[in-house]
Formats: C-alpha cells, sequence, structure tokens
C-alpha cells in the first residue's frame, strides 16, 4: 500500500474530500484506502509525532464505508437501558442534538461547530435517521435545556429503578469563569478557598451506570446536597450507600422518615453503638 500525495489525488476523490485537512490516502492495487491523520507532541522525544486512523474505503461513488463500530456500541449501550427513548419522551425537540452532543464527547470530543461535520463521518445518521446538527443549535439546545430543571429531573427520575444498589457521593469542580452563577467559594477541608460547583451524583451499583446528578452551589455543604437527592428517591424501593463523610445525626432520621432503606457508617464514638453486645 503506498501513498498517494494530495497532488496526485483522481478528480473524483478530490470532488469527495475537497480540501482534505487532515486526510491522508493510500492506495493498493486500484483500491483507495482514506485516513485521517493527527500530528501529537511526543513527550518522551520531545518532537511531534503523526498517528493516522483509518476510516474507509473510497469508491468513485462515494464513501463506503463511515465510522460505525463506535456509534453501533454507543447505541446498543442506550438501547438497552431505553435511554434513547427516555430521551424523546423528555426532551421531544431536543433529544437528536442530546444523542450526537453525548456521543462525540464519548468518542472524540469537538468545538459545538464541528460537531455535525463529525457526525457526518459516522453512520448515526442513517442508523438513526437523524440529521447533523449545527454549532448554532447545538448551543441553543444546551443553553434551553440547561435551564429546564424540570424535565432534567423528571428524566432522571425514570432511570432510577426499584430494588437496586445506590452509591453516592460528591464532589466539585474549580473554576474561575465569569460567566457561571453557581460558582461560589465554599467549605473546603483541603482548605483551597476557589470559586466551585458542587456535584452530587448516584451511581446504580446493579446496572454500573450513574442515573442522577445534581449541581448546587459552590457555598452549599455536601449534607445540604444530600437532602436534595433523598427527595427525588423517596418513593423508590432502593438501598441507599454512602460514606462517613455524610454522618450527620439528622441525615439518619430523614432516611427514615422517608422511608429510604440505607447503608452509613457510624463514627466510633456514636451512643447508638454498643459494643458490650456480642455478634452471633
Amino acid at each position: 500500500m503506498k501513498y498517494v500525495p494530495k497532488d496526485e489525488w483522481p478528480d473524483w476523490i478530490r470532488e469527495q474530500l475537497g480540501e482534505g485537512k487532515n486526510y491522508e490516502v493510500r492506495e493498493s492495487n486500484g483500491n483507495y484506502y482514506l485516513y485521517r491523520y493527527e500530528n501529537v507532541w511526543d513527550k518522551d522525544n520531545k518532537r511531534p509525532k503523526k498517528t493516522t486512523e483509518y476510516l474507509g474505503t473510497l469508491k468513485r461513488n462515494g464513501r463506503s464505508v463511515f465510522e460505525h463500530g463506535h456509534v453501533a456500541f454507543l447505541v446498543e449501550l442506550l438501547s438497552r437501558h431505553d435511554l434513547i427513548d427516555l430521551l424523546r419522551k423528555h426532551f421531544p425537540d431536543y433529544w437528536e442534538e442530546l444523542l450526537v452532543f453525548s456521543m462525540n464527547r464519548v468518542v472524540r470530543p469537538f468545538p459545538l461547530k464541528r460537531v455535525g461535520s463529525w457526525m457526518e463521518k459516522t453512520s448515526l445518521g442513517k442508523f438513526l435517521e437523524i440529521d447533523s446538527p449545527s454549532g448554532k443549535r447545538l448551543s441553543k439546545v444546551l443553553k434551553e435545556v440547561g435551564v429546564d430543571v424540570k424535565s432534567q429531573s423528571e428524566f432522571m427520575r425514570e432511570l432510577i429503578q426499584d430494588d437496586e444498589m445506590l452509591l453516592y457521593d460528591g464532589s466539585m469542580i474549580y473554576s474561575t469563569s465569569n460567566y457561571n452563577k453557581l460558582l461560589e467559594v465554599g467549605y473546603d477541608k483541603d482548605e483551597l478557598f476557589l470559586p466551585r460547583v458542587n456535584i452530587a451524583l448516584l451511581f446504580s451499583k446493579d446496572r454500573n451506570m450513574p442515573i442522577h446528578l445534581r449541581i448546587f452551589f459552590g457555598s452549599v455543604h455536601e449534607i445540604k446536597t444530600i437532602e436534595a437527592v433523598i427527595r427525588e428517591i423517596k418513593d423508590k424501593n432502593v438501598l441507599f450507600i454512602a460514606d462517613k463523610g455524610f454522618y450527620k445525626n439528622d441525615l439518619y432520621d430523614d432516611l427514615d422518615k422517608e422511608n429510604v432503606k440505607f447503608v452509613l457508617p457510624l463514627p466510633r464514638d456514636d451512643k447508638r453503638i454498643s459494643y458490650e453486645e456480642e455478634l452471633s
């Protein structure tokens, strides 16, 4: 297989690829094959290193092979948990853009303006019969979905199933952005007094997938974030598990009050622990 310089491309290949930025064509026995290349910095050798990725076969009537494997895998994974149907249900006007955007973030993240062109190189459009979105369209969708807390909450509540084990944890993202209104300075055990956003996450141990996400102002304490999550799961038959970082007497009472089954560690000096009692 030999490399074909751009100035030697047949006219029909030039018509298909246009300027052909970051594309490479190779030929073998009269057949042409398309590759994408990228120059990445090699830290060890301290110089650029060329990497290539095979995209498919080129034919006169159009490119016959699209990027398909990763798209097929993700569609299968999403369908297995009914996520595509749930997107259609709760975001009927935006589910296509949300699907394309999230897939791009998993496979090969691009700026919004390039997500549509990425999709056109995959089989996703034909696979699900959807159109590629423009950058402006994606920006509008993300803005409107981002403030639609009601639809977000209803979507995630449907992800929670009865009789499953839920793992809970909190985290934070530090940022100096001037446009994120959630950023605030709050308590930090590491004494990093920087603007941040707090994140609460529920993870299904049974299905090995995240099922609920809430974002809070940076000044909201972790204990307060868990109270909001309890309201979301109080009518679900689940087992709630969290670590000792969420210890608070009132929390146990709140979980009991909402009939939420839970497993939470107690500190060694908690009066509810009877060290004299022998366990059989």
